[in-house]
């Protein structure tokens, strides 16, 4: 799975990722975020707690002592939680926020109940004060519902964040190149890849001009575009652009920097998708290496690398290799983000399509409906997301024997990558090339003849007429 910048840090202090320490900070954090609990906001705050729901209040009472007020406290209590998300610690850092949000509900005069409709009227609300501290709360609200795989009210809240800040700070603002750095990066893992490339590019555009083409922050949208274009299946470009963020960070940052290791992972990737097995497994290696020193054996990003790794390795025929890799990379994952996030359903994925080839069919079929389950709900049933869990269980009844299931799965999963992805996506070319196999066994040989066709022009659009790697017939697209 290609990694992402999740939580655009630009302008802000360096995340704390060691655990032990992220608790530490969060818990100072929540000591001062308690202290001013105690402090005027009992006597003012339910008043513009009303007045968020109600939509009532002049502009300058939405301004007043008591809005600063709330806000600051809500800020405060953001701080604390993304403390302890960027440690991967993601189930302490919900805990924590609820934890806030209810006290702070209960101290501004709310019932137990009653206090749940402080975080409903900050993310449905609009009348929230249209200032800079607004603008903050909703991206940090926003951040973390990205976290737990909330991807369409995160990006409710960057969106109203992203108005905040063009209408206060202009178009060409940094400000508002963060809000459409991480809320194109939330469209891109809810799969929305043509939505998210236009405000990455707008991002990227600010922070260059602003910052210079070499800046730490503008490598940020730099990145993200190279996730975008890899998702989009344009690995040439992809390629082009994280060379030169190597290149921009081995030269500006120290060698064992954790950002320097999302750049190595992300390449690995993206040389992996352009057949180059050899160059792609040192430099998933070296991120996995850098990985483990700043973060110790169970972070989620760790689990990311492992991932990768395996993805890299079982390419090289290393199987057993990376089939360890793969079951520690779920492990970590769902103890860190739990059994239910969209990314683990990735994880899930590849360990399924490993036991498959296996011939573990029982074992595989278990992970796949797990994996496919998650992204129903999270990306619904029109989503290529979901088309991937289609085509893994049409891979799984072919190698059964069980051709016409075979065939049903792929159709329906050909039709999704059509209509989400595009004609000549190579997710769409797997596809074709598996259903022009399963016409073939069925002695349909013009629809096979035809299918094959399709998929060799979508795989020459991809990498090239000329290009040395072929995929084969039982070749999945694994990641």
């Amino acid at each position: 799975m290609i990694e992402d910048t999740v939580g655009d840090s630009s302008g802000a202090s360096d995340p704390v990722r060691d655990p032990i320490a992220a608790r530490q900070r969060a818990s100072e954090t929540s000591a001062t975020l308690k202290r001013m609990l105690s402090g005027d906001v009992r006597n003012t705050g339910s008043k513009f707690i009303q007045m968020l729901l109600s939509g009532s209040g002049t502009t300058s009472s939405r301004r007043s002592n008591s809005s600063y007020s709330l806000l600051t406290m809500l800020t405060f209590s953001l701080k604390a939680s993304k403390t302890l998300s960027d440690a991967g610690l993601v189930n302490e850092s919900k805990e924590m926020l609820e934890d806030h949000l209810w006290s702070i509900g209960k101290t501004v005069g709310w019932s137990d109940g009653e206090s749940a409709e402080l975080v409903e009227c900050l993310v449905k609300d609009e009348s929230l004060p249209p200032d800079s501290d607004a603008a903050v709360v909703l991206a940090g609200l926003a951040h973390l519902f990205q976290t737990q795989g909330d991807y369409p009210e995160s990006i409710l809240l960057y969106r109203r964040a992203l108005e905040i800040e063009e209408r206060l700070h202009g178009p060409e603002d940094l400000r508002t190149a963060r809000v459409l750095s991480n809320l194109s990066e939330t469209l891109r893992l809810q799969g929305k890849i043509d939505d998210a490339i236009p405000l990455q590019r707008r991002a990227l555009e600010i922070r260059e001009k602003v910052l210079g083409p070499n800046h730490v922050v503008t490598c940020t949208s730099l990145n993200n575009l190279g996730l975008l274009l890899h998702a989009k299946g344009d690995y040439w470009e992809a390629r082009a652009i994280f060379d030169r963020v190597l290149a921009i960070r081995e030269s500006t940052i120290e060698p064992e920097n954790l950002l320097l290791s999302k750049t190595l992972s992300n390449l690995s990737l993206v040389v992996l998708a352009q057949g180059d097995y050899v160059t792609g497994i040192p430099l998933q290696e070296r991120a996995l290496a850098i990985r483990e020193k700043c973060l110790g054996p169970n972070h989620p990003e760790i689990a990311s690398s492992l991932n990768s790794l395996a993805v890299l390795l079982w390419s090289r025929g290393r199987f057993a290799e990376a089939k360890a890799k793969a079951e520690r990379a779920l492990a970590i994952q769902e103890q860190a983000l739990g059994p239910n996030h969209p990314a683990t359903a990735t994880y899930l994925r590849n360990l399924a399509n490993m036991l498959c080839f296996e011939n573990d069919f029982e074992a595989a079929k278990l992970l796949m409906e797990r994996a496919q389950k998650i992204r129903e709900a999270v990306f619904g049933k029109d989503h290529a997301e979901f088309a991937l869990s289609v085509f893994d269980m049409g891979i799984l009844l072919k190698r059964q024997g069980d051709i016409e299931g075979a065939r049903l799965q792929f159709e329906e999963a050909l039709v999704i990558f059509e209509n989400t992805v595009g004609l000549l996506h190579p997710k769409t070319a797997h596809c074709l090339s598996h259903l022009g196999s399963i016409l073939r066994v069925q002695g349909d040989l013009p629809a096979s003849k035809a299918m094959f066709e399709r998929a060799l022009e979508a795989f020459e659009s991809t990498y090239g007429p000329d290009h040395l790697r072929a995929p084969a017939e039982n070749e999945q697209p694994i990641r």
